[in-house]
């Protein structure tokens, strides 16, 4: 019997050892890193389908594990660099985890680039593909941008949800633009999305971060009425204004009813 032909990955020894390891000057981990050891067949015919699975699978699983405790996002970003170069197709799966690698190293321009791979590789973005931008460039400040992304999101017929608003609240909230922040709030509601509770502990923060604990209990009230779940975080976020404006009774009080939750 013939023996088949194969796709060989090569091996890597990660140090998971409490130690950080020596910098390498040579070594540019997003051209020559090398990959965990893997032996596959060479696909052929709807073989591309499961291989391009198994590997979007595994990047997945890598990129989760490995950023989780070393922050490697290359790693993931060296799997799909080995995917191309075995002439594996990607998918949508496997290009928002590489999308979500360049996110994580700050490197926007890339990410964007990934959401024109897609189209003209004929798949579309997904929500997840937006959240994804949107989030990136509201961590690095850039929420107007950010506000853009969400208008092309809509023009590409997808709807923005919880995590998209939630998103932009919290990014306006962290530049002190409370007032954009409640419009997205409005949007929110206008979009039939009831407000959840990381809406309003974002909320209710961003006014304890400004002095205004006044507006933070009446948030409080609202979120209370509409059955959103009080939690640590909120309580924590009405205390700290109250703490801040020099109402010391007020957040005792808080204390004492946190302890009773």
């Amino acid at each position: 019997m013939k023996a088949s032909a194969f796709c060989h990955f090569s091996s890597i020894s990660i140090n998971t050892s409490n130690q950080s390891p020596k910098p390498n000057p040579t070594l540019n981990p997003f051209t020559s890193l090398p990959i965990p050891h893997h032996t596959l067949p060479d696909p052929k015919g709807q073989d591309f389908d499961f291989i391009s699975v198994f590997h979007s699978h595994l990047i997945h699983s890598v990129w989760s594990k490995l950023f989780d405790c070393f922050g490697r996002n290359d790693v993931a970003l060296a799997f799909h660099r080995e995917m191309r170069r075995c002439r594996i197709s990607s998918n949508v799966f496997t290009l928002n985890m590489v999308m979500s690698a360049f996110c994580e190293s700050g490197n926007l321009d890339k990410a964007l680039d990934v959401v024109g791979r897609m189209e003209n590789l004929g798949f579309s973005p997904t929500v997840s593909s937006f959240n994804t931008l949107i989030a990136a460039h509201c961590k690095n400040g850039l929420v107007n941008a950010a506000v853009k992304l969400r208008n092309t999101m809509r023009s590409k017929g997808l709807e923005p949800n919880v995590t998209t608003y939630n998103t932009l609240i919290n990014g306006f909230c962290k530049d002190g633009k409370l007032h954009e922040a409640n419009k997205v709030v409005s949007e929110t509601k206008a979009a039939e999305i009831s407000p959840s509770t990381v809406t309003y502990d974002t909320l209710i923060n961003g006014y304890s971060q400004t002095n205004n604990s006044e507006m933070g209990s009446r948030l409080f009230e609202e979120m209370v009425k509409n059955g959103a779940e009080v939690d640590i975080v909120t309580y924590n976020a009405l205390i700290l204004g109250l703490c801040n404006e020099g109402k010391t009774k007020k957040a005792a009080y808080l204390v004492k009813e946190l302890d009773k939750a």
